[in-house]
Formats: C-alpha cells, sequence, structure tokens
C-alpha cells in the first residue's frame, strides 16, 4: 500500500462516524434482557439479536474504567462505528461498564477468565478438584448476576486455555470441565449464546470432540493467520461458526528475528493495513464468519502497547485509524503521520555513547515533538524508558543508556493532532 496520505483526514477527524448522544439509552428504564441464537441459510450464517441480524463490529476493551471516564470512552467507540466490545473476565468495574455501553447502544461479550496451566500460572486441571469448583461456583455466580442485563451480547467461557496448558492429559481434564461449565450454563441463561476464544484454531481441536455446547468459536488471529481461518474450521469438519475475538497485526510470536534476536515489530503503516485488509476480503466474506474484534482499545506504555493498542498514552495509534476506517465506511481514511525510515550505525556501540539517527516523516500536520526511547527485551522486563537526546546542525542524536544487551530502540514522533508514530530498531550496545 503507498503511504500517501489525503487532505481529507482532516475533516474526517472533524466529524464522527454517528452522533454517540443520539443513541444513549438509560438502563434503568429497560427490564428486557437481550436474547442472541443462531440462524443458516444456504451455508451462511447470521447471528440473531432479539430477531434482527447483528454483526459484530467490535474492539477488545482494555482500557481502566472508572466513573468519570468510562462515559468518554464508550461515546468514542460508538463515534468509532464500533458496536459491540469484549473483556476476558469480570471484576469490581463490570457493571458499570455494561450500564454505560447499554446507554451508547453498544453490546458486551464478558468474557469468564478461566486459569492456564502454565505462562506463569501452573494451575493443575487434572489433580486439583479444589480449584475446579472455584471456578466453576464463580462462573455461574457472576453468570447469574448479569444475565439479564440488557447490553449482554454473549459469553465468552476462557481464553486461550487449551493452548497454555502443558499435559495431552491437563488438556483433555480442561476441555472436560468446560463441556461441563457450559451445559451449565444453558441451565441458568438461556438467552445467550455461548463461546469461548482460542488461539488461531489450536483449542478448537479439543472443543470439537470434547464441548459441543459451545454454540461458536471464538478464534484469536493475527496477520495473514486471519485470511485462512474460515477454512480451518471447515477443514476440521466443524459446522459452527466463528468470531474473531481478537485480530490485529501480525504478533511478536510469530515473526521472524533479526539479526540481534529480537522480533521485527510491522511498520505503523502494515499495522493499518491488516486490519484493513482483513476485514474486507478475510472477515466479511466468510460466511461462517459473524464479525470480529480488533484489538485493543488500550492505553498502556509498554512493547505490547506499541505493538498493538489503539492509544499510547492518550495519543492515536495506527489501529485507532483503522477501527475508523472499517467501521465507518470511510475507505480513504490513513494513519495520519508515518516514520519512513529510522536508521542509525549500530556497530560498536558502547554505554553512554552519543548516537546520529537518519529518519524520514510522512506528515501533513505539524510535528511537536520527537522522543528517543529503548526497552531492555529480557525475561519479563517490557519497560519503555527514555533515552538523552540532542539536535545538532538540524540533525538527530540519542544517547545510549548505562546499560549493555541487546536493546529496542524506538523513536516516537507526535503531531498537534494528538497522533504519534513510532518506529523500532534493535541495537546491541557493547558492556
Amino acid at each position: 500500500m503507498k503511504k500517501i496520505i489525503g487532505l481529507l483526514i482532516v475533516l474526517f477527524t472533524l466529524f464522527s462516524c454517528k452522533e454517540a448522544e443520539d443513541v444513549k439509552q438509560d438502563v434503568s428504564t429497560v427490564n428486557k434482557e437481550s436474547k442472541t441464537y443462531l440462524l443458516k441459510t444456504n451455508d451462511k450464517w447470521k447471528l440473531m439479536l432479539n430477531d434482527q441480524e447483528y454483526y459484530i463490529k467490535g474492539v477488545t476493551f482494555g482500557m481502566k474504567v472508572n466513573s468519570t471516564n468510562i462515559d468518554d470512552y464508550m461515546k468514542e467507540l460508538s463515534e468509532l462505528g464500533c458496536n459491540t466490545i469484549r473483556t476476558w473476565g469480570i471484576g469490581s468495574e463490570t457493571q458499570i461498564l455494561l450500564d454505560t455501553a447499554y446507554k451508547y447502544n453498544i453490546k458486551v461479550i464478558l468474557g469468564i477468565w478461566l486459569r492456564h496451566g502454565q505462562s506463569g500460572d501452573n494451575f493443575d486441571w487434572v489433580n486439583d478438584a479444589e480449584g475446579k469448583k472455584t471456578q466453576f461456583d464463580e462462573a455461574l455466580n457472576n453468570i447469574k448476576k448479569y444475565k439479564n442485563h440488557p447490553s449482554l451480547l454473549m459469553w465468552c467461557i476462557g481464553n486461550e486455555v487449551i493452548l497454555n496448558i502443558g499435559t495431552e492429559s491437563e488438556k483433555i481434564a480442561y476441555s472436560q470441565f468446560l463441556e461441563n461449565l457450559c451445559s451449565e450454563v444453558k441451565k441458568i441463561d438461556k438467552n445467550h449464546l455461548l463461546s469461548s476464544a482460542s488461539a488461531s484454531v489450536y483449542d478448537a481441536n479439543y472443543w470439537a470432540k470434547l464441548v459441543p455446547s459451545l454454540d461458536l468459536y471464538g478464534i484469536n488471529a493475527y496477520g495473514n493467520d486471519i485470511g485462512v481461518i474460515s477454512d480451518s474450521i471447515k477443514n476440521l469438519g466443524i459446522d459452527k461458526p466463528y468470531i474473531l475475538t481478537e485480530f490485529g497485526a501480525e504478533g511478536e510470536w510469530a515473526v521472524e528475528k533479526d539479526k540481534n534476536g529480537l522480533p521485527v515489530e510491522p511498520a505503523d503503516e502494515d499495522k493499518f493495513s491488516i486490519i484493513d485488509k482483513s476485514w474486507d476480503d478475510w472477515i466479511l466474506s466468510k460466511n461462517n464468519c459473524l464479525g470480529g474484534f480488533v484489538f485493543n482499545y488500550g492505553n498502556s506504555w509498554d512493547h505490547g502497547g506499541v505493538w498493538l493498542n489503539m492509544y499510547m498514552k492518550n495519543y492515536k495509534r495506527p489501529a485507532y485509524w483503522a477501527v475508523k476506517n472499517i467501521y465507518c465506511g470511510n475507505n480513504s481514511i490513513r494513519n495520519p503521520l508515518l516514520i519512513n525510515k529510522f536508521e542509525f550505525t549500530d556497530n560498536s556501540i558502547y554505554k553512554n555513547e552519543w548516537v546520529l539517527v537518519n529518519y524520514n516523516v510522512t506528515n501533513l500536520n505539524e510535528l511537536i515533538n520527537k522522543e528517543i526511547y529503548y526497552n531492555k527485551r529480557d525475561g519479563n522486563n517490557s519497560e519503555i524508558i527514555k533515552l538523552e537526546t540532542e539536535i545538532e546542525n538540524g540533525n538527530l542524536y540519542f544517547k545510549t543508556p548505562s546499560v549493555g544487551g541487546i536493546l529496542k530502540i524506538y523513536l516516537f514522533v507526535y503531531d498537534k493532532d494528538n497522533n504519534l508514530a513510532i518506529a523500532q530498531k534493535s541495537l546491541n550496545v557493547n558492556n
């Protein structure tokens, strides 16, 4: 895709996809819960909400919420054309999330978090009977609590659990637990569909054999993997629809590594383009897909936030513009700020050494700031730390930190319209 930014972007930022205030509703006046079910006609699946077809235009919801910010979040999502959000679990914020979502005519897929067998959790799905009972009871209690809320669309019970379980016996034990839980949920809540979320189709292999009570499948897919999910589901012999419970740019777990051994992160334009392409070519066109959730409506300050979030410290990232583009239908929208080149000499670099940066920015708005950060990608350390910079004779320099090893260096460029472009490159700092 050519990195061409049209002047229309200025106009699109002034007008919302729809006026969110016009769709506000008062949850206190409504007692009737939503009812969802599935229809299949001529090999095409439909998600039905209160007897009307409903297609999910969603984002995963990763913001920390309180009574002062939740209205702003939901209003913005409505303006971006989102009709659904997805959570991974239930907590103290769930009630206000559901109530405010309803005010803005946004539906919610509520997640029920189930423990992983590894990835730092190490739960024993074969032998820990007490732990399984605790999760079973907590899940049912939460479902009883929220099943009548008018904003609830469906349940998503568990997220990538089987992928993150070690042994085959534990995977089977968990699948049996999930089936028991889902079958019990169906007795309690007859009005909402049940799903679970898989990393690609990994978990789906087990669901197809052991969890018949799932009504549809949730699939988390990134990059080009999004394009093969529909066929992968069919090839497993599964006659059920699916939702892309997460989709976005290629994840760091799937990309090639550079000469220093760090994952090669997609450029900002690629992060925009894969969401844009996926929606038209790999989601809307599939008869067994009921919509999807762009990952992630979040605002964190870590390497994962750089990679996939719609915001970084309240600055708009490529996923923000991609969501606006696919859900509002404004096909000329592109991320208005792009870094086309980010280079520096990376041979024999030492601690506390000044490094010249060669960069180029495509931009139609006034630049307001440039910053350099680093991230020491060892273990679970994801902190992003600002580096000292200087401008000399129009050239940008940064000073390497007083730590050695393989670092990820970021160039942050901000414009006056609250956009943030980021480019990155690894650097081996000698001790």
